[in-house]
């Protein structure tokens, strides 16, 4: 059964494309670099990963949705947008792609090992596309 919720939250984290000039408009916050010399900016990278924050009652949980290719790549986004990841409940992996789950090594590398859930497709690696 779902559980009705008062508020859903994506935060995209790597992407093909990124346009750090793009204005926000209603319903959609965009990121804006700061200072283009002095402090890291985003980065885009073939591939996919989003936050995912749903709150209900005022209790909020977030999940990382797939992770991107490189293992640079989404443990630097999360850092320029100031994300703990220390508050993640989960890592979802939605399938074998290696554009999905390549980063995977880098928030290991930055954290450490943790008891993070890791919430895989059951059918992943079913066909032999990937090693997780």
């Amino acid at each position: 059964m779902l559980v009705p919720v008062d508020r859903v939250e994506v935060t995209v984290v790597i992407d093909n494309y990124l346009d750090v000039l793009m204005a926000g408009e209603d319903g959609v916050v965009r990121y804006q670099a700061r200072d283009f010399g002095g402090t890291e900016q985003l980065v885009a990278e073939h591939g996919f990963s989003a936050l995912v924050s749903v709150e209900r009652d005022g209790d909020r949980r977030t999940v990382l949705y797939d992770a991107g290719l490189t293992p640079h790549a989404v443990a630097r986004n999360l850092d320029v947008l100031q994300v703990p990841v220390g508050d993640l409940r989960a890592i979802v992996i939605s399938h074998g792609h290696a554009d999905h789950h390549g980063g995977l090594e880098g928030l290991v590398r930055r954290q450490g090992r943790s008891r993070l859930p890791l919430v895989i497709h059951p059918e992943l690696g079913a066909s032999g596309e990937s090693n997780v």
